[in-house]
């Protein structure tokens, strides 16, 4: 198979040439843990099953190591290939909904968070990048072909910050290479309609659309290397409240799809700035002292006083929030970019 794979053997030689022998084979009623068992004695990733289990008998259908991860139940392996194989958003909603059942059987067994989140990480990755692939044939289909301005989408917010568990709101956006003045409406009518298929669709996944419409099918946030920079720049040195509020957002990116060197070129721009501007630090380190600590004076929990949730502990605003916005403050203060995953469950495709 390797062989031919590779082109090293005509069309038209014979399959023995080029097949593992000999071909293992066994009864339809052979049980899970014996071909197991035998896959990996004989180094073999597909079993024959024939009529009474021995190779001079009809075959009758083969068995692969794919067909016993699934026939195993839930498991992120599983799930990443069927992702990649998807052709309709409701397959990945169903997906989605059983990468959750695995996230409550996994919190029931007190495995640790970091390795969760990790894994559910991924597989929203993933998730994401087929539904922007499957948005791209779309645009393919209906005769709109692609600029030669590549792109990058952005996921912002928990998922930018590997640490999106149930499927929230959407927080996303998108940067495409600088084109000239004369070109720019063009590509960016291609990237918003892209933009609007991707969050579309992974509406369709389970992914609420965000109520502030901070996502790339709002023209404000899918625009040029050249207009993010801007922006970034007008928010840095200019940080009142509301710009203050916007970079606890979008400073919390990770390039999910498509070029990373124009998110790499985003982060350089914001520490070159920082590098210059250093009172934008303390603007961010300010607006992260504002969120009360989650306790009283009196060591009980700071509960909400009003509202739908009133007397309830707020886990997320409480909690979360200051440990989230002192970290932002240390990673920009310390020009990291990212943090590398020491958990993973599979190689990471690259977009185009």
């Amino acid at each position: 198979r390797k062989k031919a794979a590779t082109g090293r053997v005509p069309i038209s030689s014979r399959v023995s040439e080029i097949m593992s022998q000999p071909v293992i084979t066994a009864l339809p009623s052979v049980t899970v843990a014996d071909v197991q068992m035998r896959m990996v004695k004989h180094k073999i990733h597909h079993l024959c099953l024939t009529e009474n289990g021995s190779d001079d008998s009809p075959v009758v259908g083969v068995l692969t190591e794919h067909d016993l991860l699934v026939v195993q139940g839930n498991n992120p392996a599983v799930f990443l290939r069927e992702i990649k194989r998807a052709q309709t958003t409701s397959e990945l909603l169903h997906i989605r909904e059983r990468a959750e059942q695995l996230l409550e059987k996994y919190i029931r067994q007190e495995v640790a968070i970091a390795y969760i989140a990790s894994i559910i990480t991924e597989i929203n990755d993933v998730l994401i990048q087929r539904v922007i692939r499957l948005a791209e044939q779309r645009m393919e289909a209906e005769g709109r072909q692609p600029p030669q301005a590549r792109f990058c989408w952005l996921a912002l917010g928990s998922e930018g910050r590997e640490e999106q568990l149930l499927r929230t709101d959407q927080d996303n956006a998108l940067v495409f290479e600088d084109v000239p003045e004369q070109d720019l409406e063009g590509v960016k009518s291609y990237y918003l309609q892209l933009s609007g298929y991707v969050t579309t669709m992974l509406n369709e996944c389970g992914f609420e659309y965000c109520p502030a419409e901070m996502m790339a099918s709002n023209p404000k946030w899918c625009m040029s290397l050249s207009e993010w920079k801007e922006q970034f720049s007008c928010w840095m040195l200019e940080p009142d409240p509301q710009s203050v509020m916007l970079c606890t957002v979008f400073f919390d990116y990770r390039p999910v799809y498509g070029l990373s060197e124009l998110s790499e070129a985003l982060s350089t721009h914001i520490f070159s700035i920082i590098e210059e501007e250093k009172i934008f630090l303390s603007f961010l380190a300010k607006n992260a002292l504002e969120n009360p600590p989650p306790l009283t004076f009196f060591r009980d929990f700071m509960v909400e006083r009003s509202g739908e949730h009133q007397h309830e502990f707020d886990i997320k605003a409480r909690a979360m929030m200051p440990l989230t916005d002192a970290a932002r403050v240390l990673t920009l203060h310390n020009k990291m970019a990212s943090v590398n995953k020491n958990i993973a469950i599979s190689g990471r495709p690259q977009g185009p």
